[in-house]
């Protein structure tokens, strides 16, 4: 962590002591008064950029521009003028030959790479970036690149060693070929060497398997070491996913506002229509009492209609009974009352 930064004859810094708390620390100030200084003096410690002197206080090209950046661990110092004075310091040791680049036991001291910094108009850390190139920071985050390497040196290597034992293989072939032709001599000294090539290639072959053995394991290792990884690709999917929901969020957002204004606007409407709720109730209670009597008397009815529909049945079935009786009677005595005895021509 840094606790101290000291600017001295840096753009517009003559000399500056920066002393910063644990956490997150803000440096508020107006425009051109040096804030943006600030980080490019502290990105000047990290990458010995920018080059040249350009960045020398106008005001005092003659004195030494200079950062010292006090870390937890170590005090780390950049200092400039001219090129007869350019070097760095770590602590009491002083590095003067090193070209454009970070000397290296000042930049693993530093500790402070590319994904640690972030300048005022850059975009977002990862959130602009492509999935090609956010997957390559985090595989570099995790060495999955190492991984992929020692992978593709063994495969090579697996390869090579198959090819060798295939070679190995037809070369036995060839020569158990070969021995088929000597079956039927009886020189016992062609079976002895025979049998020595044989046992030559056996041994061969036996250095060549217990190399693919070797070979076996360490890609089965590797195979176990990458399944350990897994997790990026999650993480990766993972990500996608939380831009989808980040989309969604601010959607949600902007309907949450506009239900909320609508919402208020029915409340304020609701004051203004809503009616007497006990006198609704008690007319409710009235209306149900009237509708109990209804059904009741409705009750009555249909049974009176019921029982109206099967007397109008029943005289129905009789009225045929007597029409039916009736021809009987005038089939049986069309002329003849069958009581006075008196005929329908008197």
């Amino acid at each position: 962590m840094i606790k101290k930064i000291t600017i001295k004859n840096f753009q517009s810094h003559k000399e500056s002591v920066l002393e910063l708390a644990p956490g997150v620390n803000v440096i508020k100030g107006s425009s051109d008064s040096g804030k943006t200084a600030i980080i490019r003096a502290l990105n000047w410690v990290c990458t010995n950029k920018p080059r040249g002197d350009a960045f020398h206080r106008e005001t005092a090209l003659k004195a030494i521009c200079g950062v010292t950046v006090e870390f937890d661990d170590c005090v780390v110092t950049r200092e400039r003028k001219g090129a007869a004075h350019n070097l760095y310091k770590l602590g009491d040791e002083e590095f003067r030959a090193f070209n454009q680049d970070v000397p290296p036991a000042v930049e693993e001291a530093v500790n402070l790479k590319d994904v640690n910094r972030q300048g005022q108009m850059d975009a977002p850390y990862l959130l602009t970036l492509p999935s090609g190139q956010v997957a390559s920071h985090l595989n570099d985050l995790v060495d999955l690149n190492e991984i992929g390497d020692s992978l593709t040196r063994i495969n090579s290597s697996s390869r090579k060693t198959k090819k060798q034992i295939d070679h190995l293989e037809q070369n036995i072939e060839d020569e158990m070929e070969e021995y088929k032709t000597y079956e039927g001599l009886d020189a016992l000294e062609v079976l002895i060497v025979s049998a020595e090539k044989a046992d030559k290639k056996e041994k061969e072959n036996h250095e060549i398997r217990y190399t693919l053995g070797t070979l076996i394991d360490l890609v089965d290792s590797a195979t176990e070491t990458k399944a350990e990884y897994t997790w990026v690709s999650k993480a990766e999917k993972e990500y996608a996913k939380a831009e989808k929901v980040d989309t969604e969020i601010r959607e949600l957002s902007q309907d949450f506002v506009r239900l909320r204004n609508l919402i208020e606007e029915i409340e304020s409407i609701e004051i203004c229509i809503v009616p007497d709720v006990d006198a609704l109730l008690e007319e409710a209670t009235e209306v149900d009492g009237l509708l109990s009597v209804e059904r009741a008397e409705f009750a009555v009815l249909n049974s009176l209609i019921s029982d109206y529909a099967k007397a109008e049945c029943d005289l129905s079935i009789k009225k045929i009974k007597v029409d039916a009786l009736e021809r009987e009677w005038e089939d049986e005595f069309p002329n003849e009352c069958p009581l006075c005895g008196a005929t329908n021509e008197s």
